[in-house]
Protein backbone atom coordinates (compact mmCIF):
# COMPACT_ATOMS: atom_id res chain seq x y z
CA UNK A 1 0.00 0.00 0.00
CA UNK A 2 2.78 2.25 0.53
CA UNK A 3 4.30 1.80 -2.35
CA UNK A 4 1.56 2.59 -4.52
CA UNK A 5 0.95 6.09 -2.55
CA UNK A 6 4.72 7.34 -3.14
CA UNK A 7 4.37 6.23 -6.61
CA UNK A 8 1.21 8.60 -7.22
CA UNK A 9 3.33 11.12 -5.49
CA UNK A 10 6.11 11.00 -7.57
CA UNK A 11 3.63 11.16 -11.14
CA UNK A 12 2.45 13.54 -9.34
CA UNK A 13 5.30 16.10 -9.33
CA UNK A 14 6.67 14.79 -12.32
CA UNK A 15 2.96 15.99 -14.06
CA UNK A 16 3.29 19.22 -12.43
CA UNK A 17 6.73 19.63 -13.29
CA UNK A 18 6.05 19.21 -16.83
CA UNK A 19 2.98 21.23 -17.11
CA UNK A 20 5.25 24.19 -15.64
CA UNK A 21 7.54 23.68 -18.19
CA UNK A 22 4.51 23.59 -20.68
CA UNK A 23 3.45 26.67 -19.31
CA UNK A 24 7.02 28.24 -19.71
CA UNK A 25 7.68 27.22 -23.43
CA UNK A 26 3.87 28.76 -24.05
CA UNK A 27 4.94 32.38 -23.12
CA UNK A 28 8.53 32.35 -24.51
CA UNK A 29 6.81 31.43 -27.75
CA UNK A 30 3.96 33.76 -27.53
CA UNK A 31 6.25 36.66 -26.91
CA UNK A 32 5.63 39.80 -28.76
CA UNK A 33 8.80 39.84 -31.85
CA UNK A 34 9.13 43.80 -30.67
CA UNK A 35 9.73 42.40 -27.28
CA UNK A 36 13.02 41.05 -28.12
CA UNK A 37 14.66 44.20 -29.10
CA UNK A 38 16.72 45.58 -26.69
CA UNK A 39 16.58 49.65 -27.48
CA UNK A 40 13.25 51.06 -29.26
CA UNK A 41 12.07 54.29 -29.96
CA UNK A 42 9.40 56.07 -28.34
CA UNK A 43 5.69 55.38 -29.12
CA UNK A 44 4.51 56.94 -32.99
CA UNK A 45 1.45 57.47 -35.01
CA UNK A 46 1.57 57.35 -38.60
CA UNK A 47 -1.69 58.76 -40.88
CA UNK A 48 -3.04 57.30 -43.93
CA UNK A 49 -5.19 60.29 -46.05
CA UNK A 50 -7.37 58.25 -49.14
CA UNK A 51 -10.80 59.30 -50.68
CA UNK A 52 -11.69 55.08 -51.15
CA UNK A 53 -11.21 52.28 -49.29
CA UNK A 54 -7.84 51.30 -48.97
CA UNK A 55 -5.43 48.45 -47.98
CA UNK A 56 -1.94 49.38 -46.76
CA UNK A 57 0.92 46.91 -46.39
CA UNK A 58 3.17 47.87 -44.08
CA UNK A 59 6.50 45.54 -43.52
CA UNK A 60 8.71 45.99 -40.48
CA UNK A 61 12.32 43.92 -40.83
CA UNK A 62 14.73 44.71 -37.93
CA UNK A 63 17.70 42.30 -36.63
CA UNK A 64 20.32 43.20 -33.77
CA UNK A 65 20.58 46.46 -34.64
CA UNK A 66 18.72 49.24 -33.41
CA UNK A 67 18.10 50.28 -36.80
CA UNK A 68 14.89 48.71 -38.91
CA UNK A 69 13.26 48.97 -42.13
CA UNK A 70 9.57 50.26 -43.05
CA UNK A 71 8.55 49.29 -46.80
CA UNK A 72 4.66 51.00 -47.19
CA UNK A 73 2.54 50.21 -50.35
CA UNK A 74 -0.85 50.52 -51.06
CA UNK A 75 -3.33 48.77 -53.36
CA UNK A 76 -5.71 52.17 -54.42
CA UNK A 77 -5.68 53.34 -57.77
CA UNK A 78 -4.62 56.71 -57.36
CA UNK A 79 -2.48 58.25 -54.94
CA UNK A 80 -2.58 58.24 -50.85
CA UNK A 81 -1.06 60.32 -48.28
CA UNK A 82 1.02 58.88 -45.41
CA UNK A 83 2.33 61.21 -42.97
CA UNK A 84 5.40 59.33 -41.03
CA UNK A 85 7.74 60.87 -38.65
CA UNK A 86 9.80 62.93 -40.24
CA UNK A 87 13.07 61.11 -38.76
CA UNK A 88 12.18 58.08 -40.87
CA UNK A 89 14.72 58.44 -44.03
CA UNK A 90 13.54 57.38 -47.79
CA UNK A 91 15.47 54.72 -48.09
CA UNK A 92 13.88 52.99 -52.05
CA UNK A 93 10.90 53.11 -54.22
CA UNK A 94 9.91 50.77 -56.48
CA UNK A 95 7.64 50.74 -59.45
CA UNK A 96 7.32 54.34 -59.77
CA UNK A 97 10.04 56.92 -60.47
CA UNK A 98 11.53 58.45 -57.50
CA UNK A 99 9.85 61.92 -58.45
CA UNK A 100 6.49 60.64 -58.35
CA UNK A 101 6.73 60.31 -54.65
CA UNK A 102 6.45 63.89 -53.14
CA UNK A 103 7.21 64.93 -49.70
CA UNK A 104 5.72 67.79 -48.01
CA UNK A 105 7.82 70.23 -45.63
CA UNK A 106 7.75 68.87 -42.02
CA UNK A 107 5.74 69.99 -39.62
CA UNK A 108 4.89 69.01 -36.48
CA UNK A 109 7.88 66.54 -36.50
CA UNK A 110 6.16 64.55 -39.39
CA UNK A 111 6.21 64.29 -43.28
CA UNK A 112 3.65 64.22 -45.48
CA UNK A 113 4.38 61.67 -48.38
CA UNK A 114 2.27 61.24 -51.64
CA UNK A 115 2.50 57.57 -52.29
CA UNK A 116 0.64 56.83 -56.03
CA UNK A 117 -0.87 53.57 -56.91
CA UNK A 118 1.85 50.76 -57.63
CA UNK A 119 4.36 52.93 -55.76
CA UNK A 120 6.40 50.62 -52.61
CA UNK A 121 8.05 52.96 -51.02
CA UNK A 122 10.59 52.37 -47.76
CA UNK A 123 11.89 54.32 -45.11
CA UNK A 124 14.80 53.83 -42.72
CA UNK A 125 14.45 53.96 -39.20
CA UNK A 126 17.28 54.54 -36.31
CA UNK A 127 15.30 52.83 -33.28
CA UNK A 128 11.86 50.80 -33.74
CA UNK A 129 9.04 52.75 -32.26
CA UNK A 130 7.79 50.94 -29.20
CA UNK A 131 4.38 51.47 -30.44
CA UNK A 132 2.85 52.28 -33.56
CA UNK A 133 -0.55 54.07 -33.88
CA UNK A 134 -2.23 54.55 -37.08
CA UNK A 135 -4.84 57.06 -37.86
CA UNK A 136 -7.05 57.15 -40.37
CA UNK A 137 -8.65 60.25 -40.77
CA UNK A 138 -10.43 59.58 -44.08
CA UNK A 139 -13.96 58.82 -44.10
CA UNK A 140 -13.43 55.20 -46.19
CA UNK A 141 -12.38 52.33 -44.30
CA UNK A 142 -8.77 51.42 -44.19
CA UNK A 143 -7.21 47.80 -43.78
CA UNK A 144 -3.35 47.47 -42.94
CA UNK A 145 -1.88 44.58 -43.80
CA UNK A 146 1.63 44.01 -41.11
CA UNK A 147 4.25 42.10 -41.35
CA UNK A 148 7.05 42.31 -38.86
CA UNK A 149 10.41 39.89 -39.53
CA UNK A 150 13.11 39.32 -37.08
CA UNK A 151 16.12 39.06 -39.28
CA UNK A 152 18.42 37.54 -36.88
CA UNK A 153 15.69 34.83 -35.95
CA UNK A 154 13.99 34.39 -38.80
CA UNK A 155 10.26 34.83 -37.14
CA UNK A 156 7.41 36.53 -38.79
CA UNK A 157 4.33 38.03 -37.23
CA UNK A 158 0.98 38.98 -39.61
CA UNK A 159 -1.47 40.80 -38.90
CA UNK A 160 -4.74 42.50 -40.40
CA UNK A 161 -6.13 46.03 -38.72
CA UNK A 162 -9.38 47.74 -39.52
CA UNK A 163 -9.87 51.27 -39.09
CA UNK A 164 -12.36 53.66 -39.14
CA UNK A 165 -12.86 57.04 -38.40
CA UNK A 166 -10.48 56.33 -36.07
CA UNK A 167 -7.02 54.92 -34.67
CA UNK A 168 -5.93 51.37 -33.57
CA UNK A 169 -2.77 50.26 -32.29
CA UNK A 170 -0.43 48.26 -34.85
CA UNK A 171 1.54 47.36 -32.27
Amino acid sequence: MKRATNSFAVHGIFSLLAAFALLLLFLAQSRSLLSSLSAQGSPTEIAVEHSVPLTLSLALAFGDGNGAIMEIRHDGMDAAHVSIPQEWILREVRGRALSDIIADPPAFGFTRWTIPADATVSYRMELVPSALTAVNPSPSALKIRLVKVDLTSDRVERDVLLVKDARVKVW
